[in-house]
Order: C-alpha cells, then sequence, then structure tokens
C-alpha cells in the first residue's frame, strides 16, 4: 500500500486481479512538479493485458482527525478524468477499527439501450504507430498525457446541509472513462514506456435506480480553503513487467523486489529520460518530495465540492 509518513493512519492501494499489486518506488519523485503544497506518493506496479482492478483506501484512528472538525473525501481518476468521489468518512466511523473500502466498477446509463450498466475497471493493451505526421503527433499527445497512471486524491472537507438547493457554485460531476485506447504515435509518448491504458469493460446490464433527491436538505462539502487543494495526492504507474524493465524501474536479470512501505531505490536511473511536466495537469515546475511540511493555514473563500456519487457499490 502506499503510505505517506507526513499523512498517517490513510493507506491507498491497487488491487490487481483481486490482489493488491506489488509497489515499486518512483526513482524520478522529485521530478515530478507539483502548483500546491500538498504531501505526494508516487509508485509504479505491474499490469497484463485485459487485467481487472480497483482502488482500495483504508483510514483508521491513527489518522491526525482533530483539525477543524474535518472529514475525508476521496476523488479517483483514470486517464485523467474523475471517475468517481466517494462519501466521506469521519473520525466515529473509525473507532471501532480501521475503514477499508473499495471502488472496481462505474455504473453508466447507455442512452441508446435505455439501460444502466456496470463496467469494472480494466487495464487495456497500447497499440503504438510509427507516424511523424505532425498533427497526428500532436492529437496524440493529448491521448498519451495521461495514459499509464491512476490517481487518488485526498480532500479535507467540512460538511453542511442545507434546507433546498445548496448555492449555485458547483463543483465537477462524474465523468466517464474511456472504453478501448487508440493506437499512439510513439512521438507521442516522449520517451515514456507506456505500454497500457486504464477504462472501462464492456459492462453488464443491471436494474439501478440513482437516488436523486432534489427538492428536500442537501448535503455540501467545503474544502478547507487553508489546504489551496487536495491534503494528499496518490500517483500509481501501471506498466507490463517488460516496461518496467526497460525503465529500470525492476532489474532486467534479477527478480522484483517489492519496496516495503514505498521506500525507494535510489540507485536505480531510467534508462530514457522521461518527461514528467506534462503528464499530470501540473502548472508550474515546482518539485516535491512524499514527505512535505504543509502550508500554515490562511483565509480564504470556501469552496463548495459536492459529492455526485454514480457508482456505486456492486
Amino acid at each position: 500500500m502506499a503510505i505517506i509518513e507526513d499523512v498517517p493512519g490513510i493507506e491507498i492501494s491497487i488491487a490487481v486481479a483481486g490482489a493488491t499489486a506489488t509497489e515499486y518506488a518512483d526513482p524520478e519523485l522529485d521530478e515530478i512538479p507539483k502548483d500546491n503544497n500538498c504531501f505526494l506518493s508516487s509508485v509504479y506496479l505491474e499490469c497484463l493485458d485485459n487485467q481487472e482492478f480497483a482502488f482500495r483506501y483504508q483510514v483508521d484512528s491513527t489518522y491526525d482527525w482533530g483539525y477543524k472538525d474535518h472529514q475525508l473525501s476521496f476523488k479517483f481518476y483514470i486517464g485523467g478524468k474523475l471517475c468517481d468521489r466517494r462519501p466521506t468518512i469521519q473520525h466515529t466511523a473509525t473507532r471501532s477499527g480501521p475503514i477499508t473500502r473499495e471502488l472496481k466498477n462505474q455504473v453508466e446509463y447507455n442512452e441508446a439501450t435505455k439501460k444502466w450498466y456496470k463496467h469494472k475497471f480494466v487495464f487495456t493493451a497500447v497499440e503504438k504507430v510509427d507516424d511523424a505526421n505532425k498533427k497526428r503527433v500532436e492529437d496524440d499527445k493529448k491521448i498519451a498525457k495521461h495514459l499509464g497512471v491512476l490517481k487518488v486524491e485526498v480532500w479535507r472537507v467540512t460538511v453542511h446541509t442545507y434546507d433546498k438547493q445548496p448555492p449555485p457554485k458547483t463543483g465537477a460531476s462524474s465523468s466517464s472513462s474511456a472504453r478501448g485506447i487508440p493506437p499512439i504515435a510513439e512521438k507521442a509518448l516522449k520517451g515514456r514506456e507506456i505500454s497500457h491504458g486504464a477504462g472501462l469493460d464492456e459492462g453488464e446490464v443491471i436494474e439501478y435506480k440513482p437516488s436523486q433527491n432534489t427538492s428536500g436538505p442537501r448535503t455540501w462539502y467545503h474544502r478547507l480553503p487553508e489546504d489551496n487543494g487536495p491534503m494528499a495526492v496518490y500517483l500509481f504507474h501501471y506498466r507490463s513487467k517488460e516496461a518496467l524493465k526497460k525503465e529500470r524501474i525492476i532489474a532486467r536479470s534479477l527478480s522484483p523486489s517489492p519496496i516495503p512501505g514505498g521506500s525507494s531505490e535510489k540507485d536505480k536511473k531510467p534508462a530514457v529520460k522521461r518527461e514528467r511536466s506534462d503528464t499530470f495537469d501540473f502548472d508550474n515546475e515546482a518539485t516535491v518530495k512524499s514527505r512535505r511540511k504543509r502550508p500554515k493555514p490562511e483565509d480564504e473563500e470556501e469552496e463548495e465540492l459536492p459529492v455526485v456519487d454514480l457508482t456505486g457499490s456492486f
């Protein structure tokens, strides 16, 4: 599990084919640009074609719950798109033991068939083509930008209830993940050994009626303004075993050794310099480490952060 030492009590991991994936340290963690002062974890893991995966997250009572009576909200990204935001976890829920939850599918309504579908999360092999056409490369860069990485954000929020509708200012609603990755021009990958993308399988028809109470009281979530964004970000770079070897994340001739607790092998450097600045939607070149001091609280107008949970638990 990915653990950030400065955020004890929270563990995030990716389950592959039902088992927690072995994690390998990111040798270029210090070079990942970041535009706010959240804590950061970045690890690698191995994947196979059409392999199912799931997000797992756990919170226990050792987490620092004392600040401003806040709760924790989790946002999950596949292919750079928000696929779900989970209902919050609060202090009282962890008093009797750790809270462990899993997100392994997404529920969508198909307008053509007028039915609801449950789609599992799967890894999909990326087909690379040797095409130097300038427009093709530029178009493929937009697709390749978010390939090969899953992201989890942890937000500190406070909960508010409104008698009717919340204020007009709203956050982004959940968006679906792509099914199938088109062929990508190799030049668009800019030296990154991207072997797979992630998305949804074909899905199965289900009986599902989302709860949408538009007239009664509504719960609304405000992020803590001093956080200036998520409190912590967890990045999971997924690759085939061969791609991990090419980037020297694992040894070519020796069996890969897991990195306990996310500790890094600093002596391993990738054979190809990967360009990281445009991969995670970070705006500047300020760098961070997995352990980072939090900024001093500042007064700032609160921003509403709604929860739109379309996936359910199936």
